[in-house]
Formats: C-alpha cells, sequence, structure tokens
C-alpha cells in the first residue's frame, strides 16, 4: 500500500504535510502531500506501492509534531476517494 493517512488538527494540515514530506524524504520514500484546508487529515502519496508501510516501519511516529494518528491505506479506500469518514473522526477531536 502506498498511502499514509494521517489525522492532525483542523488548521494545521499544511505543517503536518510539510513535515511528513521531510522526514520521509530522508528515509528516502518520496511522494507527495494531499491537503484539504481545515480538513484534519493530510493523505501522503508514495511513488512506490509498497513505501506506504516501508514509512510507517521505518519512522517513529514519536518524531512527528503535527500528526495525531496514521495508518496506510491502498487505492480502494473511501477516505481518498469519496472523504466521507473522517468529518466523523474529526468532530470527535472538537467535542
Amino acid at each position: 500500500m502506498n498511502k499514509v493517512v494521517l489525522l492532525c488538527r483542523p488548521g494545521f494540515e499544511k505543517e503536518c504535510a510539510a513535515e511528513i514530506t521531510d522526514k520521509a524524504g530522508q528515509r528516502e520514500i518520496f511522494g507527495f502531500a494531499r491537503v484539504k484546508e481545515n480538513a484534519g487529515y493530510v493523505i501522503y502519496e508514495c511513488y512506490q506501492p509498497d513505501d506506504g508501510d516501508k514509512l510507517i516501519r521505518e519512522l517513529p511516529f514519536s518524531s512527528l509534531i503535527f500528526a495525531r494518528q496514521w495508518f496506510v491505506v491502498g487505492n480502494s479506500c473511501s477516505i481518498c476517494r469519496q472523504k466521507i469518514v473522517l468529518p466523523p473522526l474529526s468532530a470527535c477531536y472538537r467535542a
């Protein structure tokens, strides 16, 4: 799987995207971040098919400042296509 979803506080998507792009690049895991303003998440899409799994294994989560949770997804993920799942999750953070 080549996509990593990072949950963050709404409004900090750009910082989260910059952070994961930098830390992934340091490990030679290249890709790009998809950001939607105030959505509360970032999708980091790796260029290589299994680099999402590799990134989760090699990068200590505790080294990230802006991400609150993260997980790997594949191309069939409804979050990536329809963005249905995360708004209820981000509402929990606001409660």
